[in-house]
C-alpha cells in the first residue's frame, strides 16, 4: 500500500547554503538569536554594552564611602567592616598610552576616582588631564529635546486645533523611535561557579583571599588574551580593515553578593570603547569581534579558573549535568547541591520572587494568548524580561555582616560549622597532579580534536575559530594545567588541527594586500582568520544525499486537481504560502518557514485530509506529529538530526501498519554520535557534585 510523503518539517536550519528551496536560507537576525540563546548555558563571562552614564555610575556608588586610596594587591578582607564594595583599579596595557609624558599617568592598579570614571567614560577624554582622545563621545538630544526643536519649527499660521494634532503627531513619532546613545564602553563580569563563590562565603579570611587571587589571575589572563587576539579597531571606508591596538584601558570592580544577599564573588571589568590604534590615533574598539568571542573567552575563563584554584586552593572539579540541550557545568567537588541551592535565591525566589518563578509565569501566560508553546528564542527573551522584573534595588551591607549571615546560613545547612567544614574541603588535596603540554601524546591531541569537530558539527553546520576555540577548552576543562601557557599551547595545536581538519568556505582575499597589512599569522587586516567560515566534509556530504532525494519524483502521487483543492481552500483562516503548496508534488520534501503552530498543523491536516481521497491509507495525526518533530529543533545540523534519530528517522504510524522511512531517512548519513566528552581515563564522567 503506497504511503504517505515522508516528512514535514515546520522549520529548520540544515545547511540554508545549499539547499535551494523557497524560505531556506539562514538570516543573520536567525543567527544573533540562535547565538545568544547558546551564551546563555553556564556562561560566567557575559558582556553588556554602557550606553549611558547610569550604566557605570551604579558601579561608583557601590564603593565603600570613606575609603583611602586601594594599594595594588590590597585584599578585600581590608574592607571588612566598611558598608559597600572596594574601590575600582585600573588595568589594561593600554594605559600606557595615556602617558603623554607631560602629566601624571595612570598604572595598573591605582584607584578609580568619579571624576576620572566620568572624564573617559562620559565625556571620552583623558582621566586625568581632560585631553581629546580622538573624537569626542556626541551628546544625543533626548526626546523631549526633539520634541521641543520640532515644536518650534511648525508654521505659526496654524489655528489651535492643527497645531495641537501636529504636536501629539509629533510627540507620538518621537516616543516610537528607538532612543539612540553613544556606546562608551563594555562591561565584562567575570563571575565564578557557585559552588566556588559559596565555599568563598564561608570559608576562613586566608582561604578567601586565595580564591579571589585565583579568580582575579583567571580575569586577567583572559583579558591577555582578549588584547592578543580579539582587540582591535576598524579603519577605512566602512571599517573595512582592522588595525591593531596598543591594549584596552579598563577599570575592575569587586563585588561581594547578588541582589538576593547570598555569595556571588563577581567582578565588572569596565573596557574603555577608546583605543589606540599603531599608528598613534584614537578611535573605538572593534565591538563585532569582540561580541563573536565572547563565548570563547568565557569558556578560556572557565579553564583558566579551574587551573589557578587547584594550584593556590587545592580543590577539585567535577561536571555537573545541567539538562538537554546546555552545556555540561563544572563545580568544585564536594560542596553540596543544598548548598549551591541555598546561595542562589536570586533564581529560585524566596517567595515566588525568583527568575524561574517568574519565567514560568511568563511562559504561561504566553501559551494561553498565543495557544501554542514558545520557542527556545522566546523563552530567552522572557526570562531576560522575568531577570529585570525581579531586580530588587542593590542593598549596600559590610563584608562582616555578609559574611556572618552566610555561615550561619550554611552551618544550619550542612550540619557542622561551615568554616570548618571548608578546612576540610581544602584538605583533600588534588586528586591529580597538574600537567604540561608536552605530556598528551599525539594520539590523545588527535582524539581531542576529533570529539571537538564532533561537537561543532553536531551544534552548527558551519562554524569559525572562535567556535572551535570554545569548544576545545570545554573538552580541556577535565584537566589541569601547571600555568595558563601549558594551557594555551594545547589550545592552539587543537584548533589548527580542528582548522586543517575542516572544509574553507570563505574564499581566500584576491586582492594585492600591501606589506604593512599582512599580519604575522600571514592573514591580513581585511579578512582575519576569525572571519573565515568553515564547515566538514561530512555536512557537505549530508546535504548532496537530502538534495538527491529531496529532488525525486518516484513516489506515489495524489492528481493534481485533488492536490490544488485542498491546497487553495482556507483552514481557520489560513492559506498555505506559494512554497509550502509546491512540494507537493515530491515524494521527500524539507520545509523552512517560521514556528507557527497554526500554519504548522494546517500542513498537516491538509497531507492528512487529502491522502485517503484516492483510497490510500491515512496517517495518524500522532505519526505526522512525530514526524514533523523529529527534525524541527532551531540550529540543528544535519549530523545532530542523524544523533538524535540514531542514523534512521521514527517511522510513521499508519493505521494499517507500520514501515520504515526508507533512503530518506538515513540521507544524512549512518554514522552514530561520538563520546559527548574527552576524558583521559576510561573512567565515565561524574555529573553530580557529591
Amino acid at each position: 500500500m503506497p504511503r504517505a510523503p515522508h516528512f514535514l518539517i515546520r522549520h529548520t536550519l540544515l545547511a540554508p547554503r545549499v539547499l535551494g528551496c523557497a524560505g531556506a536560507h539562514l538570516t543573520a537576525k536567525a543567527v544573533h538569536h540562535r547565538d545568544r540563546l547558546e551564551r546563555r548555558c553556564v556562561m560566567v563571562m557575559t558582556i553588556r554594552v554602557i550606553s549611558s552614564r547610569r550604566g557605570y555610575e551604579y558601579l561608583m556608588k557601590s564603593v565603600a564611602t570613606g575609603d583611602t586610596a586601594r594599594e595594588s594587591g590590597t585584599p578585600l578582607t581590608r574592607y571588612y567592616t566598611e558598608t559597600g564594595c572596594p574601590p575600582g583599579t585600573w588595568l589594561g596595557s593600554g594605559l600606557d598610552s595615556l602617558d603623554t609624558g607631560h602629566g601624571p599617568a595612570l598604572a595598573d592598579g591605582d584607584t578609580v576616582t568619579e571624576e576620572q570614571l566620568e572624564k573617559l567614560l562620559g565625556q571620552g577624554v583623558h582621566p586625568l588631564t581632560g585631553a581629546k582622545l580622538g573624537s569626542r563621545f556626541p551628546r544625543l538630544r533626548s526626546p523631549a529635546e526633539r520634541i521641543a526643536a520640532r515644536i518650534d519649527q511648525l508654521d505659526p499660521a496654524l489655528d489651535a486645533t492643527r497645531r495641537q494634532n501636529a504636536i501629539d503627531e509629533i510627540r507620538a513619532e518621537e516616543i516610537a523611535l528607538k532612543p539612540k546613545t553613544a556606546v562608551v564602553g563594555f562591561d565584562l563580569t567575570f563571575s565564578p561557579m557557585k559552588s566556588l563563590s559559596a565555599l568563598w562565603g564561608v570559608a576562613d579570611a586566608a582561604t578567601q583571599e586565595l580564591i579571589v587571587q585565583a579568580h582575579h589571575a583567571a580575569m586577567r589572563d583572559t583579558l591577555a588574551l582578549l588584547e592578543q587576539r580579539v582587540s582591535a579597531t576598524r579603519v577605512g571606508k566602512g571599517g573595512i580593515a582592522r588595525m591593531p591596538i596598543t591594549g584596552v584601558i579598563a577599570t575592575a570592580f569587586d563585588h561581594y553578593d547578588s541582589r538576593a544577599g547570598d555569595p556571588q564573588l563577581h567582578t565588572h571589568l569596565v573596557v574603555s570603547n577608546k583605543v589606540q590604534g599603531v599608528d598613534g590615533r584614537w578611535r573605538t574598539l572593534d565591538s563585532r569581534t569582540l561580541h563573536r568571542a565572547t563565548v570563547a573567552l568565557s569558556a578560556s575563563y572557565n579553564a583558566f579558573l579551574t587551573d589557578h584554584t587547584a594550584a593556590l586552593v587545592g580543590v577539585n572539579w567535577v561536571e555537573v549535568y545541567r539538562g538537554k540541550d546546555r552545556n555540561v557545568g563544572w563545580e568544585i567537588d564536594g560542596v553540596p547541591a543544598g548548598l549551591i541551592a541555598e546561595f542562589s535565591r536570586r533564581t529560585t525566589g524566596g517567595a515566588g520572587e525568583g527568575i524561574a518563578t517568574a519565567t514560568q509565569w511568563l511562559i504561561e501566560e504566553y501559551v494561553a494568548k498565543h495557544g501554542h508553546a514558545p520557542s527556545k528564542t522566546t523563552i530567552t527573551r522572557l526570562r531576560q524580561q522575568a531577570t529585570l522584573e525581579t531586580r530588587p534595588e542593590k542593598e549596600l551591607h559590610s563584608f562582616a555582616e555578609l559574611t556572618a549571615d552566610w555561615r550561619n546560613r550554611a552551618t544550619t545547612l550542612l550540619g557542622e560549622n561551615a568554616t570548618t567544614w571548608a578546612r576540610k574541603l581544602r584538605a583533600r588535596g588534588l586528586a591529580e597532579a597538574p600537567l604540561q603540554a608536552s605530556d598528551l601524546t599525539p594520539k590523545q591531541l588527535g582524539e581531542i580534536t576529533d570529539v571537538v569537530m564532533r561537537e561543532v558539527a553536531d551544534r552548527r553546520a558551519t562554524w569559525t575559530r572562535w567556535h572551535v576555540h570554545a569548544e576545545a577548552m570545554r573538552q580541556l576543562m577535565p584537566l589541569r594545567f601547571t600555568t595558563t601557557a601549558e594551557r594555551t599551547r594545547v589550545l592552539n595545536q587543537i584548533v589548527e588541527h580542528a582548522e586543517a581538519a575542516s572544509v574553507r568556505l570563505t574564499p581566500a582575499y584576491g586582492r594585492a594586500v600591501p606589506e604593512e597589512y599582512v599580519q604575522t599569522d600571514g592573514s591580513n587586516r581585511f579578512q582575519g582568520v576569525d572571519q573565515v567560515m568553515m564547515t566538514s566534509q561530512d555536512i557537505l556530504d549530508a546535504e548532496a544525499r537530502l538534495l538527491t532525494h529531496g529532488r525525486a519524483k518516484n513516489g506515489p502521487r495524489l492528481p493534481d486537481r485533488l492536490v490544488k483543492r485542498h491546497v487553495a481552500r482556507k483552514v481557520q483562516g489560513v492559506r498555505l504560502a506559494a512554497d509550502q503548496a509546491g512540494g507537493d508534488h515530491r515524494d521527500r520534501d524539507v520545509r523552512a518557514q517560521p514556528r507557527c503552530a497554526r500554519r504548522a498543523g494546517r500542513c498537516r491536516e491538509d497531507c492528512g485530509a487529502a491522502w485517503p481521497a484516492p483510497g490510500l491509507d491515512r496517517p495518524s495525526r500522532e505519526g505526522l506529529g512525530d514526524r514533523s518533530r523529529a527534525v524541527s529543533d532551531r540550529g540543528r545540523s544535519p549530523r545532530r538530526i542523524d544523533r538524535d534519530t540514531g542514523g534512521e528517522r521514527a517511522e510513521v504510524p499508519l493505521r494499517t501498519r507500520q514501515r520504515p522511512m526508507g533512503p530518506a531517512g538515513r540521507a544524512v548519513g549512518d554514522r552514530r554520535r561520538g563520546p559527548p566528552r574527552w576524558h583521559p581515563d576510561p573512567r565515565p564522567p561524574r555529573h553530580a557534585c557529591r
